[in-house]
């Protein structure tokens, strides 16, 4: 976002050439997530910025243009960091890049519908969930919750790394007497 104005970009290839959609991509296997959003906005739109929060996600069931697989699509709402908002593109993987009001994107042929909702989201709404905890566990990089803000003076509850001694995955099964076996 700048100025009221959102960063969308022209799809150069298939699937969805020609469409105008706010930059996106898939996270790497190794990759936060916020740090990915970031690198997405450079890559498409030559645009670095800084997360703000998240205005919410689409959950998607396979079948769909991305393939087989079920996805779910993290919008996130960005700022371009101060003299860097001048928006490039490579001219093929993106053919075009630019900001545009939400009246704008609305005349605007094949404009995604997802990035319109987005937008509206941004320009209307208050502040959306905010990264609230990221893990320094080293077995655990890059784990992270999103939530609402808490209000003025309340402080978030600390949360404590799982002990190694308690074992990530629970048992196959449960043994025999306890509790959980008992009340099937």
């Amino acid at each position: 976002m700048k100025d009221d104005k959102a960063l969308l970009v022209q799809r150069g290839q298939n699937p969805g050439k020609g469409s105008w959609q706010i930059p996106g991509g898939y996270v790497e296997a190794d990759e936060d997530i916020g740090e990915a959003v970031l690198r997405e906005c450079w890559e498409e739109a030559g645009i670095k910025a800084r997360v703000v929060d998240v205005l919410g996600f689409r959950h998607a069931i396979g079948g769909g243009i991305g393939g087989p697989n079920t996805n779910i699509y993290v919008v996130f709402r960005l700022e371009a960091e101060e003299g860097n908002d001048e928006p490039r593109c490579d001219g093929d993987e993106i053919s075009a890049a630019g900001y545009f009001t939400l009246d704008e994107i609305e005349h605007m042929l094949r404009a995604q519908s997802l990035s319109k909702w987005a937008i509206q989201r941004a320009l209307e709404c208050g502040e959306g969930l905010v990264q609230a905890h990221r893990s320094s566990d080293i077995s655990r990089p890059g784990w992270a919750l999103f939530g609402v803000p808490l209000p003025e003076g309340v402080e978030q509850v600390a949360l404590q790394p799982r002990p190694a001694s308690v074992p990530a995955q629970p048992p196959q099964s449960l043994p025999p007497g306890s509790a959980e076996a008992k009340s099937s």
